[in-house]
């Protein structure tokens, strides 16, 4: 049986790659930096979305039942 991963941890696993391609390469600068911070919001309001889903799926379950 196989699991589709999600688009969001498929971004998380390829930014930690890249993370820790430019850490052992010791070649970090603040550009860098900002594209990670904008792509970690990006992902950090997708999971809002989500929760926000979840939640509205949450409230018509419980009152169906």
């Amino acid at each position: 049986m196989t699991s589709k991963r999600s688009a969001i941890l498929i971004e998380l696993d390829e930014n930690l790659k890249e993370m820790e391609k430019l850490i052992s390469a010791q070649n970090f600068r603040v550009g860098d930096a900002e594209l990670f911070l904008e792509r970690y919001f990006n992902i950090r309001r997708k999971m809002e979305q989500l929760v926000i889903s979840r939640d509205k799926w949450k409230e018509k379950y419980n009152k169906i039942k």
